[in-house]
């Protein structure tokens, strides 16, 4: 996992130093995969967190998405896609200052 997690902190970097915004969050999953995600993933989110934004990335920290319900516990059907694309655009501009 450790070896991952480096690959995209290096890519988070390596994008930053050539001057390109790099936006991170956890996409939406129903509860129970997020548990197993949590359990299994072998990540400890904080600390990717702290060294994403460290790289020089943005963590959509407060980025709600419980609210966007999944149809197999990590896919949205169209309509609920384009309600996440939309809230995600508005955070994103938000936090980027759009």
């Amino acid at each position: 996992e450790e070896v991952a997690v480096g690959v995209v902190l290096d890519f988070v970097a390596a994008a930053v130093a050539d001057g390109i915004q790099v936006v991170g969050l956890r996409l939406p999953v129903s509860p129970q995969l997020l548990e197993v995600e949590n359990r299994h993933a072998g990540v400890d989110w904080a600390q990717f967190v702290r060294r994403f934004r460290a790289n020089g990335g943005v963590w959509l920290e407060g980025f709600e998405t419980r609210s966007f319900k999944t149809y197999d516990g990590s896919h949205l059907r169209g309509g609920e896609a384009r309600r996440f694309s939309r809230a995600l655009a508005a955070k994103i501009g938000e936090r980027l200052g759009f």
